[in-house]
């Protein structure tokens, strides 16, 4: 790989970058690296960036403020796809990493806590940089190969040295021989029988002359299989391999058959050529170096009136108009002086037989001919095309102003492709560098070429582009998407010139309305889901306009008939239906949301279409433009009355508790039961009815004035078949439906549908009827605890959730803590310590220091303790899939990945145990980790069987009985070089899977941890 390499590294800490920068333009003096701060910062170099290859790679950490690396590496994918991009983290974990790779990551690394990952890094860039690189330009010699291939009206062509085996021949080739590819292919010298009989064998020679390492050139006969026959110049010649022998044939084969003609029809055009000046429409005339006429045409009678000898011997500039004579002699002067061959035009006023004056264009050439003995000079009248250009010149100022003034972009361009005009409309919307009159005479497909860049889909522009200049199809507003995330249409026609045929494009921006069509797609399906819904109100307010469009949901919430609403009604009309103590803090939330453009959530109540009160839960966002002003207001509404009713009831619940508690006599019970079904349950108009506990004699001791119109005598207490001796003797509620389903015990006549038998204690029961069917839930059985007189066991409940749902707020808490903890130990302790680390290394390349050595261990050791702390936080008692895993097999990886210097692995087990293969793994590792740390010199670990699971033993010192409960708490340990949060570590795994630990002495003295209760296969 050669040249610069231009790296971005984005990383939300400066002195990281700075550190990383050195490093990398230290290890490859190819590499030159920019920073950026942040993914917006990153983003912004990008598309300042001209082009893809103004940044070969992108470096970038993973935890940032606003974006993540994976957020950031989405958004390059979008316009960037094969950019090498490269996530160097102080986050690791096998979800990033994953992540990362589903988001097309080029390479993931983490940072560590050595300088040798930048050394890592280094490597990765440069090899990514030129796969990159290499990948790009094989594709472009593929194109450009592929394209003058395509593109070449000769025949290209590749044999083996023998004529043998055809390597290659474009399309070409059945254009002229009329022949296919296939039959070549399958016998390469079946291109001989087109061969003209009298050339054939003339071409086998040149071919084996070819063959043994001579080029040749050969013009010969082909005939066509309709019998039309070619003539074909044919350029072979042998490429050599590195013994020097002839390895293929390559060369092309050209059709000259119109040259061959035209060599014959040379002939015949000198014979007529004669004819043709005698009897031509333009003047030729022949005057020697002063400008005396030796001869003129007969032509010079029809152009200006003059007999053809009339003028011989006359000087042809007298005749000239006197203030045109000085730059016709001039123009003449020049021509002749030259000494090479030349040609000069000139425009200029002569005068007519008849004493006018007549416009004339002369050609004159300096070169002399013996034949006619002077400078030949071919005249035309063009006073009519004087004329017209006047005019012309009048319509094109008209034109012109009309050019510049149009609000959309043109381009004309001539038949080769060149730009013939262009306004400054075109230059603005694509960004062109130069005035209207530098890009005249411009290369407008390679224009096409560099403009394609900005655009999504560059390769379709260009083609559709070629595509219609070749065929001249008409076109009207193609439309197309530029990066920056504007679109415009494109409008085609072809049109034809004084001089040949060409092209004129039609651009115009239409961003704008894509932008508007789009908001009103939007919120059509915003519209159409929310009526599909049905049960949410959906808005869109759109602020600049003041136009709200709503579902018939929404605008029946508020009172105001769907059809009134239909084409959007203004905001106020919807806020004069809030209730009115609600409505100017509704009103001050919706100023609130609009002026800082955030989020927007209120609980109210409203009028609705039937003058019913409700409540209502609302919640929306407001939009805004690039320049942060408000632009739209949506959200959807959804009505909460039940959830209101209920939480009233709920209150009402707790204020009966209490008068329970307080009440002391039957009647006290009795009148508090009453009101309370009334209010709470919403009774009022239904039947409600208390029996007396007494079983000899019971009859009821308080009864509504609805009872006897809708029941008369409700169901007796007596009797063991009575529903309502059944709830007093059991003492559980019952909650009825539909008692209709139970015509044996009601009265199918009777106009109440659903009941709620409430026993009350030692008080008796309370039976509350509706002549509506009701669907009773938790709620109305909790009412009936409390009305039944258990007010502890009520209580218990409501205590119960209180405790359960605080659980759940604390463990939320320690979670967020957790989370937030993990992040300060990734990001704020891992970007300080490779910042050390890295000083630390250039610090010794500048001095010598024992004080060094110290700051290394200190470095690695915190650099221990992050990664424990990091598992201790991320990891905590949570356990992933599990699977069954083979503990020798993992036992040896573990112990591959873990320092033991001269310690010695023993695996005394070919059992397979279900577990999280992850977090066992590191279970081993923290094990192995402590034997090594704790141990001896040449301590041996042996992993064996033991009922129900395993155990790990070492044979060093083993741990006290009295600190075999200390070792598993964090921070502690006994080494110096421990970090304390080993074996922690090892706890936590073993509760998330449910196994049992203990820690007993070791066979050989030391420490033996032994594993149960685990789920076994031996193999």
């Amino acid at each position: 790989m050669t040249g610069t390499v231009r790296i971005l590294h984005v990383d939300d800490d400066p002195r990281v970058a700075e550190l990383a920068a050195t490093f990398l333009e230290r290890e490859d003096d190819r590499f030159s690296v920019d920073t950026a701060a942040s993914v917006s910062e990153g983003l912004a170099h990008l598309a300042e960036s001209e082009s893809e290859s103004d940044v070969d790679c992108i470096v970038s950490d993973y935890e940032m403020p606003g974006q993540n690396g994976i957020e950031f590496l989405e958004t390059v994918r979008e316009e960037r796809s094969e950019l090498p991009f490269i996530l160097f983290t102080g986050k690791g974990s096998e979800e990033v990493a994953s992540e990362a790779i589903s988001a097309g990551v080029t390479e993931y690394l983490q940072k560590g806590s050595h300088t040798s990952q930048y050394a890592v890094l280094a490597n990765r860039i440069a090899n990514a940089v030129e796969q990159n690189r290499a990948r790009r330009a094989v594709e472009e010699a593929k194109r450009t190969l592929s394209q003058i291939a395509d593109k070449s009206e000769d025949v290209l062509f590749q044999f083996d040295a023998d004529w043998q085996e055809l390597l290659f021949v474009n399309a070409a080739y059945e254009e002229l021989w009329g022949r296919s590819t296939e039959l070549l292919e399958d016998d390469p010298r079946s291109f001989l029988d087109a061969i003209h009989p009298e050339d054939r064998e003339r071409v086998r020679r040149s071919m084996d002359r070819i063959s043994n390492g001579a080029a040749a050139e050969l013009e010969y006969r082909i005939v066509r299989p309709d019998g039309d026959q070619r003539w074909v110049r044919v350029e072979t010649k042998p490429v050599f391999d590195d013994d020097g022998a002839v390895s293929r044939i390559v060369g092309f084969a050209r059709d000259i058959t119109e040259h061959r003609e035209q060599e014959r029809a040379l002939e015949d055009a000198r014979e007529r050529f004669r004819a043709l000046i005698e009897h031509g429409s333009d003047l030729i005339t022949v005057i020697d170096e002063t400008g005396e006429i030796t001869y003129q045409s007969p032509a010079i009678e029809r152009v200006l009136g003059y007999d053809p000898d009339e003028r011989i011997g006359e000087n042809a500039f007298e005749s000239v108009h006197p203030d045109d004579r000085d730059r016709v002699r001039e123009a003449f002067a020049r021509t002749i002086e030259r000494p090479e061959s030349a040609t000069e035009r000139v425009e200029y006023r002569f005068e007519h037989a008849d004493g006018s004056w007549v416009w004339l264009e002369t050609i004159g050439s300096n070169q002399t001919d013996t034949a006619v003995d002077g400078y030949v000079l071919t005249t035309r009248d063009i006073t009519d095309r004087r004329a017209r250009e006047r005019e012309l010149e009048r319509t094109n100022a008209l034109l012109s102003t009309l050019f510049e003034t149009l609000p959309v972009g043109v381009l004309a361009e001539d038949g080769s492709r060149r730009v013939l005009a262009v306004n400054e409309q075109l230059i603005g919307l694509f960004e062109l560098s130069g005035t209207p009159e530098a890009l005249v005479g411009a290369d407008c497909e390679a224009m096409a070429e560099e403009v394609s860049r900005t655009f999504v889909d560059p390769s379709a522009f260009v083609d559709r582009t070629a595509e219609l200049v070749d065929s001249r199809e008409r076109t009207t507003n193609e439309e197309f998407a530029l990066r920056d995330g504007r679109t415009f249409a494109r409008t085609y026609r072809p049109i034809e010139l004084p001089d040949g045929d060409g092209h004129l494009w039609v651009y115009r921006d239409t961003t704008e309305r894509k932008e508007h069509e789009r908001t009103l797609r939007e919120m059509k399906a915003q519209q159409e889901a929310a009526i599909n819904a049905g049960s949410v109100g959906t808005w869109e307010w759109h602020i600049p306009s003041n136009e709200l469009v709503t579902n018939p949901e929404f605008a029946r919430t508020f009172g105001i008939d769907p059809d009134d609403a239909r084409d959007g009604v203004p905001l106020e009309w919807f806020v004069s239906s809030i209730h009115e103590a609600d409505r100017d803090r509704v009103r001050r939330g919706i100023d609130a949301a609009v002026e800082c453009g955030g989020e927007y959530e209120e609980t109210y109540r409203v009028w609705n279409v039937d003058g019913d009160r409700r409540w209502v839960a609302a919640r929306g966002h407001v939009e805004c433009d690039e320049d942060g002003t408000p632009i739209r207001f949506h959200g959807a509404l959804t009505d909460i009355t039940d959830r209101k009713v209920r939480e009233q009831r709920l209150e009402a619940l707790s204020e009966t508790t209490r008068e329970l508690m307080a009440a002391d006599t039957r009647e006290a019970v009795t009148e508090i039961g009453v009101n309370a079904a009334r209010e709470v349950l919403n009774l009022e108009a239904n039947a409600i009815h208390l029996y007396d506990a007494d079983r000899s004699a019971l009859v009821p001791v308080a009864k509504t004035e609805a009872v006897s119109e809708l029941v008369g005598e409700l169901p007796t207490f007596t009797g063991d078949g009575s529903i309502a001796w059944r709830v007093y003797t059991e003492g559980d509620p019952l909650a009825r439906d539909d008692i209709r389903d139970d015509p044996d015990i009601y009265d199918p006549e009777t106009p109440i549908r659903s009941e709620l038998h409430l026993p009350l204690g030692e008080h008796g029961i309370l039976i509350a009827g509706s002549p509506t069917p009701a669907a009773f839930d938790h709620q109305d059985l909790v009412l009936a605890e409390i009305l039944a007189g258990n007010v502890a066991t009520a209580l218990e409940q409501v205590e119960q959730t209180d405790r359960l749902r605080a659980r759940e707020r604390e463990l939320t808490r320690q979670n967020d803590r957790l989370d937030e903890f993990a992040s300060v130990v990734s990001h704020d302790l891992r970007n300080p310590l490779n910042i050390a680390t890295g000083r630390l290394e250039l610090a010794r390349e500048e001095c010598e220091s024992p004080h060094l050595d110290d700051v290394q261990w200190a470095h690695e050791r915190m650099s221990d303790l992050i990664d424990d702390l990091l598992t201790l936080a991320r990891e905590g008692k949570r356990v992933g899939e599990t699977e069954s895993v083979e503990l020798a097999s993992l036992s040896r990886h573990c112990w591959r990945h873990v320092a033991t210097t001269d310690a010695t692995l023993r695996i005394e087990t070919d059992r397979s145990i279900e577990a999280d293969r992850s977090r066992l793994e590191q279970l081993l590792e923290n094990l192995v980790r402590n034997a090594v740390e704790h141990g001896s010199e040449g301590v041996t670990v042996t992993i064996g069987n033991v009922e129900t699971g395993f155990y790990l033993e070492d044979d060093g010192p083993g741990i006290p009985p009295e600190d075999r409960e200390k070792v598993f708490e964090s921070g502690y340990s006994s080494a110096e070089t421990g970090t304390g949060f080993g074996l922690p570590i090892v706890a936590q795994i073993v509760d998330a899977h449910g196994w049992e630990l203990s820690v007993t002495d070791g066979t050989d003295g030391g420490a033996r941890f032994e594993f149960t209760n685990l789920e076994c296969t031996d193999e």
